[in-house]
């Protein structure tokens, strides 16, 4: 599989998936510390004074790490971790529902943007990085932080890409006519794939929407988001979305396909171009696609978003 030039930070559309550390208003029982996850905080604690133990809720894909990572503060703390294998599309609300009740972890994994529901229905606290700060990027630290605070210790980035079949299409797109014309001479069954369904899909979309020069919002001189400064009714957003009715009509963007659809005809050999992160790398892999990961190509002219404009899965402990 060849990665041509860091497609994962060029596609516009960031997930930082961090390690949040989140303490609740809840408790689930243990003598946990209080909103830090470093083996210092934790050899302090009463936790760690009484052998105590941590609840943490991980999803299939990172407990493998994570059983690792737990291991290691285990071994210095003298704190057990508990790993607890959650389905990742139902920890949220598994968190709001349980944390009250003193019945939720003390640790969980999840996204980003799950903050503003978390910190509004008081179920987190925030966690202070201190002098660890400057060892994780900005973008993930931005992304992991509301109002001010900062609820999450951020441990990756995902970004969306272009998964491309190689033998199928030989050399990656420059624009997104070339990667329509490319799999169209592939003669497969669709030219391109990326989820949609039949609600829109703004997130897989942002990367054609920035490169019309129509983000959601501007910056200010920080670089942080102006919520004054909306921007995505501007002209290149009224471009945008005409280009969006074109292509719908021309069977390139199709409401039919959601992502198990898009994930299963890319992997059959259905289609030479997969737009999707790579939370679907594994599959492809797994079906001997012989694999490149190119960045995502414009549709409007211009350059998409950089990396970090837009952020989107996470870890949060509480």
């Amino acid at each position: 599989m060849k990665v041509n030039k860091n497609p994962w930070l060029l596609g516009g559309a960031l997930t930082a998936i961090a390690a949040l550390s989140l303490t609740a208003c809840g408790g689930s029982g243990s003598n946990a510390p209080a909103a830090s996850s470093s083996p210092a905080a934790a050899e302090s604690s009463p936790a760690a004074a009484s052998g105590g133990k941590l609840t943490v809720w991980v999803d299939a894909n990172r407990e493998p790490v994570l059983k690792e990572a737990a291991a290691d503060f285990a071994k210095q703390s003298g704190v057990k971790v508990d790993l607890v294998i959650k389905d990742f599309s139902k920890i949220q609300e598994d968190f709001l529902r349980q944390v009250p009740t003193g019945k939720g972890p003390d640790i969980t994994i999840g996204a980003h943007d799950w903050l503003g529901n978390l910190v509004n229905n008081g179920v987190v606290q925030p966690v202070e990085l201190g002098d660890k700060a400057g060892e994780f990027q900005d973008v993930a630290v931005n992304a992991m932080s509301y109002e001010g605070n900062t609820y999450g210790v951020p441990y990756a980035t995902e970004n969306l890409a272009l998964l491309r079949n190689a033998d199928l299409v030989k050399e990656a797109p420059k624009t997104f006519d070339d990667m329509i014309a490319a799999g169209e001479k592939a003669d497969t069954e669709f030219p391109f794939l990326v989820q949609v369904s039949e609600v829109g899909d703004p997130f897989h979309a942002y990367p054609f929407q920035t490169s019309f020069g129509a983000p959601v919002f501007g910056t200010d001189e920080s670089g942080a988001y102006d919520p004054a400064d909306l921007q995505i009714g501007n002209e290149g957003g009224i471009e945008f979305a005409k280009w969006l009715a074109e292509e719908g009509e021309e069977g390139n963007l199709k409401t039919s396909v959601d992502g198990d659809i898009a994930k299963e005809k890319f992997v059959s050999g259905d289609s030479p171009f997969f737009l999707t992160g790579p939370w679907n790398v594994e599959a492809a892999e797994d079906a001997d696609i012989n694999l490149e990961i190119d960045p995502i190509p414009s549709a409007g002219g211009e350059d998409r978003e950089p990396a970090g404009s837009y952020r989107v899965p996470d870890q949060l402990h509480r």
